[in-house]
This record gives C-alpha cells, sequence and structure tokens, in this order.
C-alpha cells in the first residue's frame, strides 16, 4: 500500500483548478453502532470510529475525462490529536446519507488505497486521490465518496457543520487544457475569493515577468449560526432566537436568547421567554486582610478596627457564542445523558462553564473527558485581586487560651474502623482509621484460601461436586494479599461471599456462585395466578447496586407445599486494590424450574441469573467469560395436564476500575419449559427475576422465556469512593 502525498502542488499555465462541492460529511462509530453523528461539528477517526466523505463532480467541466485530471487533492483540517498513528484511505463503493448514516448501516468500503500520517494539531492536511477520481469521472456511478479510518490513530477533523473554526474538507481537482488556447478576454469583475488551498510542491523556476497586480483580499469565513448581541433594554421588542447580553437586567454578565416574542421581559427571572447560553464569571476574591498593627500597652478593650476593603469585582466573562441547545441542567455524577444534552458544571472538577454530550455517559466529568462532553461557554476569568485594607487599631490584650488537658482514650465503631484521643498539655492528638474496602490481608496467600489449586467447595455441599473438601469459616469475607484460582481448578462458593485483596486478583480456572441466595429480594415474586413473571427493579436502581449480601436472583414462582422452585443464581463481590485477570470463567447462573406433577402442583419458574460485582484500582481484563443467566422454566406434564413455567431473567454483572474489558459477559434470560403444545387445563407458574423480568407462566398461551439481565461498566479511579464498608 502506498503512502499518500501530504504535499500541496502549483498548476502550470495549461491547466486549470476546479473546486467541487462536498455534499456529505459524517462518522459512524463501532460502539454506538445505532447513533446517527451527521449534524456534528468534528469528525472522528480511529478508536472505533469510520469518517466518510463525498463530493459532487458535477460541476467538472462537460465532456471531462480521467486523463485530463492531472491532479486531485483532498484537504482536511485537523482540530485534534488524542493518539497519534496512520490513517487509512478506502474508496466508498455503495450509498449512504449523513443524516441517517450509523455504524450499524456503513456502507461497503473497497481496498485501502493509501494511508497518511498526521503529526500536529490545528493545521491542514493534504492527500493526493488523483487515480481514485479518475475512476469517478470514468464511471460516475461508483462515486459514493471516501471512508477514512485507522486501527492506531484517534483524531478529530473539521466538518462542514463546524461554526468555530469553519475547515470543511475540500477536494481540488487540475484539469489540463481541452482545446486550444483562445485570445485573452477582456478582464472581468473580480470573484469572491475562495478557499486557500494547500502548499503544493514548488515548481520550477519560470523566466521572470513582469508584476501582476495584487489580488483580492480572501473573503470573510463563514458566519455562525446566531444573530447579532446586543446590550437587553426594557423599551425594545424581540423576537424568537434574538441575544442579548445583560448590561442592565436585573442580574448582570450572562446572555440569553429569546424563546418567544416579548418586551419589558427581563431575562434572568423570565425563563418562559429566555434561555440562559453563558454564564456570567464568577466573582473575583476578596482582598486580603490588612497587617496587624504593632502591639500597643495593655489597656481597656479598644474599639474594633475598621473592616478592609472589599476586593473589585472580577470581569465580567466574554460573551458565549448562541448554540441551538435544549434545556441546561446542573452536572451530576448520578445522572445518565444522553447525545446532545447540555449540563452547566457547577459540580464538576473545574466548575462554571457549560458542555454538551457526546455519547451517552454516566459519571463522566465533563471537563476532563473531551471525547465524551464537548465544551460550548467557557467559564468567564476570575476578577483581580481587591486592594489590602487599612490596619485597624490595636485591640485590647486578651485572657490566654488553650487546653490544659484532655483525657486519653480509644473509641472503636467496629471492625478496623476506630477513632482515638491522645493526651498532650495543649496539643490533643485525634486519630481516625477507615477500614480499606481491600481488606486487611489477614488471610495472607494461605493455599485453599487466598491461592485455590485443587478443587474446592465452600458451600457445604456434598455428594454433588467432584473433588469437594470441607467447607472454610472465610467463605463468608475472605482478606488476602493476593487472590488466585489456578487452571484447570473450580472454586464452589455461597451466596454472599466477599472476597478481597491488597493486591491483584487473578482467576484462570472457575468460580461457580452456588443458586439460592436470593429468595426474591431484588423482584416482585409473581404470584401463582398471575400471568406474568416476576417484575425487576428498573436499571437505575440495580446500577447503584454494590453490596448485595446473600441476596442475589429471585427464585421462580411455586405453589406453597409443592417440591422446590427454580433458585435465582447467588452473589459474589471481589474487590482488588490490584488488576483482576480472568482468562477462565465465573458463573452465576440461576437453576431450572421442575415439574411438580408428583406433589399434584403446577411446573415452576426458573430462576434469575445472579449478581456478580468486581471492582479494582487498577483494571479490569476478561478475556475468559462471565455469565449471570437465567434458570429454564418448569417443563409441562401431558398426563397432569400441567403446562410450562416460565424462564427466570438474566442477572447482573457490573465492573467498576479506571479501565474496564468486559470481555464475554452472558446474562441471557431462561428459555420456557419444554412444552409439546398449551394444555390449557392447569397452570405453570412465572420466572423469578434479577437484571431482566421472569418469563410469563403457561396460563392463557404457552410460557415465555426470561428477558436478558444488565451489564453496566463505571469508570472510576479508585472504586473505594463508591462502596462503603
Amino acid at each position: 500500500m502506498a503512502a499518500l502525498s501530504l504535499t500541496a502542488f502549483s498548476l502550470s499555465s495549461a491547466a486549470h483548478a476546479a473546486d467541487v462541492v462536498l455534499v456529505g460529511d459524517a462518522h459512524v462509530s463501532s460502539t454506538r453502532s445505532t447513533t446517527n453523528f451527521g449534524t456534528l461539528s468534528n469528525l472522528d477517526v480511529g478508536n472505533g470510529n469510520t469518517t466518510l466523505l463525498q463530493f459532487d463532480l458535477t460541476a467538472l467541466p462537460a465532456g471531462t475525462i480521467s486523463s485530463q485530471v492531472a491532479r486531485a487533492t483532498l484537504t482536511v483540517y485537523v482540530n485534534r490529536i488524542n493518539a497519534g498513528g496512520a490513517v487509512t484511505l478506502s474508496p466508498v463503493t455503495s450509498a449512504w446519507n449523513e443524516l441517517t448514516v450509523t455504524y450499524a448501516t456503513i456502507p461497503s468500503l473497497g481496498a485501502a488505497t493509501g494511508t497518511f500520517t498526521p503529526t500536529s494539531a490545528g493545521n491542514y492536511v493534504a492527500i493526493d486521490i488523483t487515480s481514485l477520481v479518475q475512476g469517478w469521472i470514468t464511471n460516475p456511478g461508483s462515486n459514493y465518496g471516501i471512508a477514512l479510518g485507522s486501527a492506531t490513530a484517534n483524531l478529530l477533523l473539521d466538518s462542514k457543520e463546524n461554526d468555530e473554526t469553519g475547515h470543511a474538507a475540500t477536494l481540488d481537482i487540475t484539469i489540463t487544457s481541452q482545446g486550444a488556447t483562445g485570445a485573452q478576454g477582456m478582464q472581468g469583475p473580480a470573484g469572491a475569493p475562495g478557499t486557500p488551498g494547500a502548499n503544493g510542491p514548488t515548481g520550477a523556476v519560470g523566466a521572470t515577468g513582469a508584476s501582476g497586480a495584487t489580488g483580492p483580499a480572501g473573503a470573510t469565513g463563514a458566519t455562525g449560526t446566531l444573530g447579532a448581541v446586543t446590550n437587553w433594554s426594557s423599551s425594545s421588542t424581540y423576537q424568537v432566537g434574538d441575544v442579548v447580553f445583560c448590561a442592565a437586567c436585573s442580574t448582570n454578565g450572562s446572555s440569553y436568547i429569546a424563546l418567544a416574542v416579548n418586551t419589558n421581559q427581563d431575562p434572568p427571572t423570565q425563563t418562559g421567554f429566555w434561555q440562559l447560553i453563558a454564564q456570567v464569571g464568577a466573582v473575583g476574591a476578596q482582598g486580603l486582610q490588612g497587617i496587624q498593627g504593632p502591639a500597643g500597652t495593655a489597656g481597656g478593650q479598644g474599639p474594633q478596627g475598621a473592616a478592609g476593603a472589599t476586593g473589585s469585582t472580577g470581569a465580567t466573562g466574554n460573551t458565549g457564542a448562541t448554540g441551538t441547545i435544549g434545556t441546561v441542567a446542573n452536572w451530576s455524577s448520578g445522572s445518565p445523558y444522553t447525545v446532545g444534552q447540555v449540563v452547566f458544571c457547577a459540580a464538576c472538577s473545574s466548575n462554571g462553564s457549560s458542555f454538551v454530550a457526546l455519547s451517552a455517559n454516566t459519571n463522566i466529568d465533563p471537563p476532563t473527558n473531551p471525547a465524551i462532553w464537548h465544551l460550548i461557554a467557557q467559564a468567564g476569568a476570575a476578577g483581580a485581586m481587591g486592594a489590602t485594607g487599612a490596619t485597624g487599631p490595636t485591640g485590647a490584650t486578651g485572657p490566654t487560651g488553650g487546653v490544659t488537658s484532655v483525657s486519653a482514650g480509644t473509641i472503636t465503631t467496629g471492625g478496623a474502623a476506630s477513632l482515638s484521643v491522645s493526651n498532650g498539655a495543649s496539643t490533643p492528638t485525634i486519630s481516625i482509621t477507615v477500614p480499606s474496602i481491600y481488606g486487611d490481608g489477614s488471610n495472607g496467600s494461605n493455599a485453599g484460601i487466598c491461592n485455590i489449586t485443587v478443587n474446592t467447595n465452600w458451600t457445604n455441599v456434598t455428594g454433588t461436586v467432584v473433588g469437594n473438601v470441607a467447607s472454610t469459616p472465610e467463605a463468608n469475607d475472605v482478606q488476602c494479599t493476593t487472590f488466585s484460582v489456578s487452571g484447570g481448578v473450580t472454586l464452589y462458593v455461597p451466596s454472599g461471599t466477599v472476597i478481597r485483596a491488597i493486591d491483584a486478583v487473578t482467576i484462570s480456572g472457575v468460580i461457580v456462585v452456588e443458586p439460592g441466595g436470593g429468595q426474591g429480594l431484588y423482584a416482585f415474586q409473581a404470584s401463582v395466578t398471575s400471568v406474568s413473571g416476576s417484575v425487576a427493579l428498573p436499571s437505575s436502581v440495580l446500577q447503584k447496586l454494590s453490596n448485595p449480601g446473600v441476596f442475589g436472583g429471585g427464585n421462580g414462582a411455586m405453589e406453597l407445599g409443592d417440591g422446590t422452585a427454580g433458585y435465582g443464581g447467588g452473589s459474589l463481590v471481589i474487590l482488588a486494590g490490584g488488576s483482576i485477570s480472568i482468562s477462565g470463567s465465573i458463573d452465576a447462573n440461576g437453576s431450572a424450574g421442575a415439574d411438580e406433577s408428583v406433589n399434584g402442583g403446577n411446573a415452576s419458574g426458573g430462576g434469575a441469573g445472579g449478581i456478580l460485582i468486581l471492582a479494582s484500582k487498577v483494571s479490569i481484563d476478561n478475556t475468559g467469560s462471565l455469565s449471570a443467566v437465567g434458570g429454564v422454566g418448569g417443563p409441562a406434564s401431558g398426563s397432569n395436564d400441567h403446562d410450562n413455567g416460565g424462564g427466570g431473567g438474566g442477572g447482573l454483572i457490573h465492573l467498576f476500575s479506571p479501565s474496564n474489558t468486559a470481555g464475554s459477559t452472558n446474562v441471557t434470560g431462561g428459555a420456557a419449559g419444554a412444552s409439546s403444545g398449551f394444555l390449557g387445563d392447569g397452570t405453570g407458574l412465572g420466572g423469578g427475576a434479577m437484571g431482566g423480568n421472569g418469563g410469563a407462566p403457561a396460563i392463557s398461551s404457552n410460557a415465555t422465556a426470561g428477558s436478558s439481565g444488565l451489564v453496566f461498566t463505571t469508570i472510576v479511579a479508585d472504586p473505594a469512593t463508591l462502596f462503603v464498608r
């Protein structure tokens, strides 16, 4: 594959250039496969994103043939480089539309025709695509545009919708002369200046000629979609879309856009008529207190010193550009956001600016995540420091203060948490100890507890586990320095097990979480006569679950006194101060329902999948598998006219760390119980719920499968800020 040229070129006197129209530009994302980004101001390349460009060649002179194209140069503007690397250019071979195209509907692409490597942001890059344009001219029906992608780079290009820098992609085509040169005609009026082209390679030195007249100045860049900003006046009438700056409102310094025709409607207080688009800058810090005067002789109480002068108010921030935004709300770490939502940073890592969401997210700090949030209104600069206040007169000498003594002691709050007070003549010490969620390492790296090298069972289940050994007292809360399960080894744990490690956790073998812990705590249990299965709690509630205890997926429904239901999958929490690496598997699946016809009962529902919560202070990398699958519903019994039970809902998997690789996860719902056909005389029972709803039982029709559960990945610098011991 040839590398594409990044240099511009000069035109000979026997050729002329033609600029064609950019009719479509958009990018598609493999991580948001159903989202269209055709109206955004930037085009993403790399990191799972592919940019599409299409030009209209009908502006070329009639009769132009491919051999007359001396050169065709694609020019793009590199707005930002997040990661360097080569960008691949490929022809698009099927139709697409910038306002509807998504990764799920991405057009077909041909073989790559070359690569180029941008080296700095804020610059143009020119790419030679002569052979590609010649092919389009030979076969006009093949012109579906160009695709830019990368396996290593991650960068942003300007789109034609960019109102800030306005550097849309261009295609310059140099056409050789199509006939004999005619006599020079009279000079016509100056045309509108075109967009400056990229610099081409230096041509051969020609004969020195007379100096030509100075060309006209380039045209001013395209104006954004906002109108002029004026100072608000109580006597003026404003139309929808008018933008004002509050120099004489009830509160001053901010900018607003009119939502309805109005006169004398104060913008800061009349939110039905005006919407805030740029917040006033914060007030400057108060001036330093004056230096204390020299000590005076002891005497009566002196008058209070005069207060220092207040610092001057900080300069008003620049008026932000008006956008076509919706309602602006204060950003909250607990709220989920969708593409296009706008927030004001009152509680971000840095405050006072406004951002628009580029992708769906939760708990992603806007100022530090430009790939997720785009800055649309910068906070105003802080005001200058106020002058130092005058020094007040010396007051009377007060009585001597200080603590003469304090009783020593320790207050223990339980576990590793404590508060202690140590004695001191005048400087008592208070110490507070808070336990780490990653444990104290009291179990070390002991074999059978923290280093599992043989089949081990902590569940007290006998007769059903190959290689079953005695259960251990550490099963409730294991405290290790490191924790590992060797390849080819299976560890069985009860629901509610918590494994803590000060350092790394490595799972090369298999961990099986026994079902039966849930008892339906996290789901509404369907009654025997219900026509639906159990109902899961809302995903917004389950996303906050970090300490489930012994409870897991909900059990399937059953009749009292008749056999056993399909048990819900159990819960397992793993907390690591180091990395968590999984090349084996962790399973917390629900069990199947049963045919209870032996006891005259109905087919019970399948248990819901369980709960797997993994948190690491470093990273989570799953190259194996994680599963919390719902159990199959109980089968139908033709001999007793009993119908089949509903399948259990899928479970919950949640990963917390600074870097999550979820890998293979499975939270599918359980299938409906086996049935040769709906019998109609008896009834089945519904499936349990956890992340997904339980399947409906067979009452008026055959039973249904449980719905899929939930998989969450939360990016957090240290999960200890979200977990409570």
